[in-house]
């Protein structure tokens, strides 16, 4: 089991996969795991689309700040964040201050393959989601690069495989 100073938040694009792995390094650490969408939709108490829908980005990343914000406050954890948190000046902020942020990098093909047509993801809706989400990648990218650590998925890899290739970059980062 690794031993680790501080939580770890796992950033990039929705469908990186962010949940899943993060659910297997918490399993390796014996730390909770979090997922910040949960929280927000806990503390809100209306689905992420919802959100978007009635008050628009802004308004939802705000309370993404603060929820992020109280997690990473209140415990050391495994923190799944949402794609667009770390895009987040504040929330960017408060990641990189404590927390270790991980980028999982993974390419757009094998992104889309998993998000197409799922009714959840609130800035990938229409008939050029598919554009849209390339575009969304292209600007987040060098945000993303902004990780203490970057992590390149691959398809043949399974969750259990990337929290372990993860916690072996970890302890050598630490």
């Amino acid at each position: 089991m690794l031993k680790i100073n501080k939580s770890i938040s796992l950033v990039g694009m929705p469908g990186a996969g962010k949940t899943c792995i993060g659910r297997e390094i918490a399993k390796l650490t014996d730390l909770p795991f979090i997922d910040a969408d949960v929280e927000i939709k806990k503390s809100a108490g209306r689905e992420i689309v919802d959100i978007f829908k009635e008050f628009g980005e802004e308004h939802f990343r705000e309370g993404e700040t603060k929820v992020i914000k109280r997690i990473l406050n209140s415990k050391q954890c495994i923190l799944a964040t949402g794609g667009g948190s770390f895009i987040n000046t504040n929330t960017n902020k408060i990641i990189k201050q404590k927390s270790m942020s991980v980028f999982i990098n993974v390419e757009l093909d094998i992104l889309w393959q998993r998000i197409q047509g799922k009714k959840h993801r609130p800035l990938l809706q229409g008939n050029s989601a598919k554009k849209e989400l390339e575009n969304t990648l292209k600007k987040r990218y060098d945000i993303y690069k902004q990780a203490d650590l970057h992590i390149k998925y691959s398809n043949t890899n399974s969750p259990i495989t990337m929290a372990k290739l993860i916690i072996k970059k970890l302890k050598k980062y630490e």
